[in-house]
């Protein structure tokens, strides 16, 4: 099965930060066709998808209309990854051209249902001030409990089974990668992480998120000019996404 990794690039993409504006809907929508388009023309499990899953992802009209009716740029582009999330391929990925990435400085993994810690930067969290040691559960952050997040952050995280899309899930918890999850940059300064310890003791910490890297925000984006008549009717180009 041929690899199919699609990443939407975003023109002006070096001035990001500095811009407000958005996507017009026309852009919005013209994107997402061309995404659609790519995988109507080159992803050949189709027929095992839409039999296996129930996704068929020829019939975008309810896709077009959120794309439509999508707030922002980055809500446009959550969009896209739950669309290809939706083929729930490990090689099929939607990808944004950013290097921004936000971390707690823990690494998360399930291990007997549960999302423990498995490994602890002790130079952004030293000992002193955050006690807590691998094999402590992490129970909620900012609220949110951890097996929400691990259902919430399936879409950024698509693997060959669930239990590694679980898995997967868990290490987004802590480490978020707008070039996965657009909506990274939102992340505060620090998080509410709620912690069990192996005693059974719940233990309340404030997290720094330790920012890397530049946020991806878009816009604004010209459009196009139409084709003249003498383009319009030269062979179309091909092509294959990367």
């Amino acid at each position: 099965m041929r690899t199919t990794k699609i990443a939407i690039l975003v023109l002006a993409s070096l001035a990001a930060p500095l811009c407000l504006a958005q996507l017009t809907p026309e852009q919005k929508e013209a994107d997402f066709n061309v995404l659609a388009a790519l995988y109507s023309k080159q992803y050949a499990p189709y027929e095992w998808k839409k039999q296996a899953f129930g996704f068929d992802m020829l019939r975008t009209g309810s896709w077009q209309e959120r794309v439509r009716q999508s707030k922002d740029d980055l809500d446009f582009y959550e969009i896209c990854v739950e669309y290809v999330a939706s083929l729930q391929d490990s090689h099929a990925s939607f990808s944004l051209p950013s290097d921004f990435g936000a971390s707690l400085n823990i690494g998360l993994d399930i291990y007997d249902g549960k999302v423990l810690i498995e490994g602890i930067n002790r130079t952004r969290l030293p000992l002193a001030r955050f006690p807590f040691v691998n094999g402590d559960e992490v129970v909620s952050i900012d609220g949110v409990s951890a097996e929400q997040l691990l259902q919430d952050f399936a879409k950024y995280a698509v693997q060959g089974n669930p239990r590694s899309t679980r898995r997967m899930a868990a290490a987004r918890i802590a480490f978020r990668p707008q070039r996965r999850m657009p909506h990274a940059p939102d992340v505060g300064e620090s998080a509410s992480v709620v912690i069990r310890r192996m005693s059974g003791v719940e233990e309340t910490y404030t997290l720094p998120w330790t920012k890397t890297g530049t946020p991806l925000r878009v816009g604004p984006v010209p459009s196009p000019p139409r084709a003249s008549a003498a383009v319009a009717t030269s062979p179309p180009c091909s092509g294959r996404p990367e």
